[in-house]
């Protein structure tokens, strides 16, 4: 079923039937399996994490307006390296609210970028307002998802421009 959600041309049932399930499993029995799988999920299959709520905001920060490109550029690598290393950290992931993570996350990357090259053209209190304005819309209950593909398609308009 993951592939089925995941991937850009899932297999058919005829696939997992003779290929994955060897002809042993009835095309009918796993068909009743997925549906069961769905049920007990309630229908409800994706799941926003910090890497979405962070790829989000740094677009609605509209940092492009403040930042060099090779300065916006340089902030995304820093800050898709320390969201993977997020993810890995199980324990922080169950504690922490995804927004609180996001936001936490661009401004460690902000620090260390701060850190590295002295030219770093933001001032604190612009992006801490615009942080708050971002933190309160994901808060917010019209917002406690993000879709995968929306978080694409901001990754292929950043590669992009």
């Amino acid at each position: 079923m993951a592939c089925k959600y995941e991937e850009i041309y899932p297999f058919k049932l005829k696939l997992v039937y003779e290929k994955i399930a060897h002809k042993k499993i009835p095309q009918e029995d796993i068909r009743a399996q997925e549906r069961d799988i769905m049920k007990t999920l309630n229908y409800d299959l994706s799941t926003s994490t910090s890497y979405e709520f962070m790829m989000n905001s740094l677009y609605l920060l509209e940092l492009s307006k403040l930042l060099d490109e090779k300065y916006l550029k340089y902030l995304v690598k820093v800050c898709i390296y320390l969201s993977k290393m997020n993810q890995y950290d199980y324990e922080l992931l169950q504690n922490q609210d995804h927004a609180v993570l996001a936001a936490s996350t661009i401004y460690v990357a902000f620090k260390i970028i701060e850190q590295l090259k002295e030219d770093f053209p933001l001032e604190e209190k612009v992006i801490f307002c615009q942080f708050c304005q971002i933190y309160d819309f994901f808060r917010s209950k019209n917002c406690k998802k993000f879709s995968r593909s929306r978080t694409r398609s901001l990754l292929t308009a950043r590669r992009k421009s």
